[in-house]
């Protein structure tokens, strides 16, 4: 329950730098995990042994980590933990309903889980079957994908200016889908160059235009998601009342959870229908448009935001001498704004 003890740990101001650093730490964990998980299976002999002591050692480290933590006083001393898991599940469920902004906050996350699980399980799919590439290459996409969650989480905190930003939501959504379709045009550049073994290495994919070419689309795709789930996750936890917030925060992973089981089907559908990895990206790119036309559209103070920031940012970098040229461009964005917000509410 990490996101629901931020609050009680940093102060406001503190909060969308705090959720960027532990959003950049979740995905450089999974990412040392798939590689350490893989490296140590590999061993014939011993493999399943080195997995074992290694999730035995993480976890006392994990114990220990916890109990390094500043104690907290609890927010609802009068909560009382239920045998029963699926009432409180329920109730969750049903809490993080009530306040609209929030539910459609953890709609977002929750899609973006299903996006991330996706891509993760279709990469190693896409080096190995698609571009034909070797076991390092597959390490340098999980490594890209990951890397790249964690600079745009890193990005958007310090373009949020130390405070929630919900603009840099559709701009996350925005370059979630182009360097998804980016990468369905990529398709499989023909210049790639291929290893004695038939493989393409990292240098192969490299020596090409179109290998640069993926590698900038997954890294920016990544950068992107980094703007999307960041202010999310503090909009959640600003928003949410503190006596409601660890249950609101557990309702968002039952159905976090519930998402990447879906994306998990739907690519087991997917496979099953012959359709292409590029294809599939396509398919990404276009639901990802979609669920972000939703939530904008029944929410549209992500968007309200999006271009009062535009507008900030305009008039920051306009000079003085230049306020009339500045004033041109920002009148029409801010009554289209106002429109877009009036009409919304």
């Amino acid at each position: 329950m990490k996101y629901s003890i931020l609050p009680q740990l940093l102060r406001k101001d503190e909060l969308v730098s705090g959720n960027a650093y532990v959003e950049m730490g979740t995905f450089l964990a999974i990412l040392l995990g798939t590689i350490l998980g893989g490296s140590l299976i590999a061993h014939s002999q011993f493999g399943p042994w080195f997995v074992g002591a290694a999730v035995l050692i993480v976890a006392v480290l994990g114990w220990y980590s916890s109990m390094r933590l500043v104690p907290l006083a609890p927010v609802a001393p009068a909560l009382r933990l239920q045998v029963n898991p699926v009432v409180p599940t329920w109730q969750s469920i049903k809490r993080i309903t009530q306040t609209r902004s929030i539910f459609l906050a953890i709609l977002g996350i929750s899609w973006f889980w299903f996006f991330g699980a996706a891509i993760l399980s279709i990469l190693p799919a896409y080096c190995k079957d698609f571009l034909h590439g070797d076991e390092a290459l597959i390490t340098l996409f999980l490594a890209l994908f990951s890397v790249g969650i964690g600079i745009g989480s890193l990005l958007c905190g310090r373009l949020s200016a130390r405070k929630l930003e919900l603009g840099l939501v559709p701009l996350g959504s925005l370059g979630i889908s182009l360097f998804s379709f980016e990468l369905f045009l990529a398709g499989r550049p023909d210049a790639l160059v291929a290893s004695s073994a038939g493989h393409v290495t990292i240098l192969g994919l490299l020596a090409s235009a179109g290998g640069w070419r993926i590698v900038m689309d997954l890294l920016l795709l990544a950068i992107f998601g980094g703007f999307f789930i960041v202010p999310l996750y503090t909009l959640i936890q600003q928003r949410s009342e503190e006596t409601e917030r660890s249950r609101i925060i557990a309702g968002n992973n039952i159905l976090n959870a519930l998402f990447m089981v879906v994306a998990a089907l739907l690519l087991v559908l997917l496979f099953h229908l012959e359709v292409t990895i590029p294809q599939i990206f396509l398919i990404l790119a276009l639901l990802n448009l979609g669920v972000a036309t939703y939530i904008y559209t029944v929410l549209p103070e992500f968007l309200f935001r999006l271009l009062c920031w535009v507008i900030a940012k305009v008039c920051i970098a306009c000079n003085s001498s230049d306020a009339t040229t500045c004033l041109s461009m920002v009148l029409p964005y801010w009554y289209a704004t106002t429109s877009v917000w009036w009409i919304g509410s």
